[in-house]
């Protein structure tokens, strides 16, 4: 029966991979002494791979410095001694071996030697490594060398939080490049643990930890690279989450609690994993008019949008930025306009009526299709406190705007009594509407530039 070793796919090289294949071929054929030579072979060059790898990608200078300094020797010597030097280097300028993996290694390469040398018995026979002692150290290699990645080099977790801190600026507008960098330069080089591992410990930066500023500054840019992992991998980190709730509290931050509202509303998924005592702390926080956006409480966002209400007129826009992409991302965007229709509809005095159109409605009169334009001017239609507003025909002609290239051509705006607007033939109307256009214009401008600066985006 051939040797068949299940970790051999998770090879981290393909080159090495393809090494490893003649390793197996050579023991399946009672070629110990070939397969102890080519595994020796194959750990020196995955060794050198993985430094090339630090020094390129990471720009890990210490690996830099190592390979430099060993091709010199190659290039001078005329033996092999510079792969034991190679071996002494790694072991103590870096972390791709282990106190295990260079004793390993140490017998790997006596066993090597006696292998590619004439060692001989005393009947002057080569001697030959048995079955079981090249099996062993096969699968030593496989295990301890061969399947890590170079990141294991440095603590992972250091190297990641340092480089992301240091490139934030460039990536904070445009976070889908960050998430390709990620994957790129990180994730797609991880195995499943150290995913895990990584999300706890940026969990903890993120959510946990407030008494260093270093935290305080790149929550946001930590925030982002949680959402990314949970992108690529949300079912074992969610599994992991749950096998391990102890690890996935909240600090009573306002800041910590924001952030993580922001995340749980993007993977509901994760907030169905946490403790109890963490969720009830979660659910009971709503500073910031941050309920917006917590239907995964509820894990129903028909019902969300239906049943919540705020005091707040002008509500933040990035919140509803985050629930209009919610929306989309469940397959209903039409239950975002629902939301600030049912928002505007609430409006108690002519305060709320300005304020709620002008801070919400307003801004997002572009996304409404026919029906939403129907339910608006129903929503105006039937609420006083809206309508008999000195200031709403000149809302209303704003609604017209983007409502009339939608609304059907036989659309009769006359039987709303209390829809008022400037029509056609109204000159003076017009002029009044432009006046007004103006204000509403002023008004919206001076809205624009309310201070979100208290929301952590």
């Amino acid at each position: 029966m051939k040797l068949y070793l299940v970790n051999a796919e998770n090879i981290y090289f393909q080159q090495i991979k393809n090494y490893f294949r003649e390793i197996i071929s050579s023991y399946d054929n009672g070629n110990y002494r070939s397969a102890a030579v080519m595994l020796y072979s194959t750990i020196i060059c995955d060794l050198l791979l993985k430094l090339k790898e630090l020094s390129e990608v990471y720009s890990d200078n210490k690996a830099e410095e190592i390979l430099n300094e060993i091709n010199k020797q190659r290039k001078e010597a005329n033996n092999s001694s510079w792969e034991w030097n190679l071996i002494k280097k790694i072991r103590s300028q870096t972390e791709l071996l282990n106190d295990e993996s260079y004793t390993m290694l140490e017998h790997i390469y006596d066993l090597r030697n006696f292998s590619a040398h004439p060692a001989l018995n005393e009947d002057y026979e080569l001697i030959s490594p048995t079955p079981e002692m090249t099996v062993a150290y096969i699968k030593k290699a496989l295990d301890d060398i061969l399947t890590k990645p170079s990141v294991f080099a440095q603590n992972i977790v250091d190297r990641m939080s340092n480089d992301i801190a240091a490139k934030k600026e460039i990536y904070y507008n445009d976070i889908e490049a960050f998430n390709i960098y990620l994957n790129k330069v990180y994730f797609q080089r991880m195995s499943e643990k150290m995913i895990n591992q990584v999300f706890k410990a940026f969990w903890k930066f993120t959510f946990i930890k407030i008494d260093e500023e270093i935290y305080t500054k790149n929550r946001y840019i930590n925030r982002k690279t949680l959402e990314a992992m949970l992108d690529e991998h949300c079912d074992y980190i969610c599994k992991y989450i749950g096998e391990n709730t102890s690890y996935f509290t909240v600090s009573q931050d306002i800041k910590c609690l924001l952030h993580v509202c922001i995340l749980l509303a993007y993977f509901p998924q994760v907030y169905v994993q946490l403790e109890l005592s963490t969720k009830h702390q979660i659910d009971c926080f709503n500073e910031k008019d941050i309920g917006i956006i917590k239907w995964f409480v509820a894990d129903n966002l028909e019902q969300h949008v239906s049943t919540f209400t705020s005091d707040t007129n002008k509500l933040p826009k990035k919140l509803l930025d985050i629930l209009n992409i919610i929306c989309k991302a469940q397959g209903q965007p039409e239950l975002f306009t629902k939301f600030l229709i049912n928002h505007y509809a609430k409006s108690d005095s002519y305060s709320d009526a300005r304020d709620r159109f002008d801070g919400v409605i307003s801004t997002y009169l572009d996304l409404f299709n026919s029906n939403d334009f129907i339910e608006l001017i129903d929503t105006i239609n039937s609420n006083r406190q809206i309508y008999d507003y000195g200031w709403q025909r000149a809302r209303n002609d704003m609604i017209l705007q983007y409502a009339i290239p939608k609304l059907p051509a036989n659309f009769d705006l006359d039987r709303y009594e209390h829809f008022e607007y400037t029509k056609q033939d109204d000159a003076v109307g017009q002029e009044e509407q432009k006046e007004q256009e103006e204000l509403v214009f002023e008004i919206n401008s001076e809205n624009d530039n309310d201070d979100e600066d208290e929301l952590p985006f």
